[in-house]
């Protein structure tokens, strides 16, 4: 999922050059397509495990997102990290530590999450098929 998320980055530095001719950016919005249906089979493989392993729960406190766009949103915000520690620019240096700070919380809210649900004080979204493609592999 990070690497889908990463290349996915790649691609939007495409689509925000002004210098990139309609052929580029055609391609370009392609390529974003193709690592969102990937990015969108890997998180339901996630939501199918996760309804295997945590189940239906009685628990009160419904999480308002599924594990798998936690994951997801996790693996977007440690390529954004990613990026911006990379960035040689010295303007990025605090954006890069917002970016690592942010990324800290959400690992937080994660470890969180899942000691709240094997606690079983808290539920996952019930699981429902969004893409359509075959996601028990």
């Amino acid at each position: 999922m990070g690497a889908e998320n990463r290349a996915r980055a790649e691609v939007q530095r495409v689509l925000s050059d002004p210098r990139s001719d309609e052929h580029v950016v055609a391609a370009a919005l392609r390529a974003i397509h193709d690592h969102d249906v990937t990015r969108s089979v890997l998180v339901e493989r996630i939501d199918v495990w996760a309804a295997g392993q945590f189940g239906e729960s009685s628990a009160r406190l419904l999480h308002t997102e599924s594990l798998g766009q936690l994951a997801d949103r996790l693996a977007a915000a440690w390529v954004r990290s990613r990026l911006l520690a990379e960035d040689d620019n010295p303007a990025a240096r605090d954006p890069a530590k917002l970016a690592l700070h942010r990324l800290g919380e959400l690992c937080i809210g994660y470890d969180d999450l899942v000691a709240d649900l094997l606690g079983g004080r808290r539920r996952l979204p019930i699981y429902q098929v969004l893409t359509g493609h075959d996601v028990a592999a």
